[in-house]
């Protein structure tokens, strides 16, 4: 059964995928090394956090322990898969930039 540790343990690679995200976008022009990583990395939160929270609505676990509710894990999955989303999208890089110049007239 899915213990409050787990749920901190989760957090802290939540934490390392909020890293990642803002090194990406503080970088002008992320290598295609540190997208690899991004990419690994927030997959693995993802995974992580589906099956954790799987795990504890499965066995109706009390996490309170761990400082968090499950409407705090969900709201953190959905964020890493905005990070995902994001960065890794099936769209072309050159459609994203022409959307985000239209809406937020952004500088290329």
């Amino acid at each position: 059964m899915p213990s409050a540790a787990q749920v901190v343990s989760w957090m802290d690679l939540l934490d390392l995928c909020r890293e990642l995200d803002e090194s990406l976008v503080l970088a002008e022009r992320p290598s295609a090394e540190a997208l690899a990583l991004h990419r690994a990395v927030v997959n693995l939160g993802i995974g992580c956090g589906e099956w954790l929270l799987h795990q504890l609505r499965t066995n109706n676990a009390d996490i309170s322990a761990s400082g968090h509710t499950m409407e705090v894990l969900e709201a953190s999955l959905e964020m890493l898969k905005i990070f995902y989303r994001s960065r890794h999208s099936d769209v072309a890089e050159e459609e994203l930039e022409a959307v985000r110049q239209r809406i937020f007239n952004a500088a290329p």
